[in-house]
């Protein structure tokens, strides 16, 4: 449950913008396409989150980590420098004034970004006359 809660507003911070991009297609329609109250509208996301850490409550015992089944371990999605990449299938629920995001299929991929390149200048030559 905790990772369910941890993902969705992981999920809701970083998409929160691109659903609502979603929602104006740019048809000068406005966004209200799907949107009743208490509706789910599919809605897909696509973005980053900062690296953090997640406890996954393990389904079967692993014998590699040592664990029994009902053990939550705590997994380390990203590091510092890192970049997470999220894309996201999840349904929009509007109630009133107030949006939540539920999310039913989630891809995280971490990234390392890619050292800068560096320049370096040529040591001068000199001639003897």
């Amino acid at each position: 449950m905790k990772l369910k809660l941890t993902i969705l507003a992981a999920v809701f911070a970083a998409g929160m913008t691109a659903s609502f991009a979603l929602a104006n297609d740019g048809n000068g329609k406005g966004g209200d396409h799907g949107k009743k109250d208490g509706k789910c509208t599919e809605v897909h996301l696509r973005g980053t989150i900062a690296p953090q850490t997640l406890g996954v409550t393990l389904d079967k015992a692993s014998k590699r980590l040592a664990a029994a089944a009902g053990t939550t371990v705590q997994v380390a999605l990203g590091a510092a420098g890192q970049t997470v990449r999220v894309d996201a299938q999840a349904c929009q629920v509007v109630s009133g004034g107030s949006t939540v995001i539920q999310v039913r299929e989630l891809h995280a991929k971490v990234r390392t970004p890619k050292p800068a390149a560096t320049t370096t200048t040529a040591p001068a030559t000199t001639t003897n006359p």
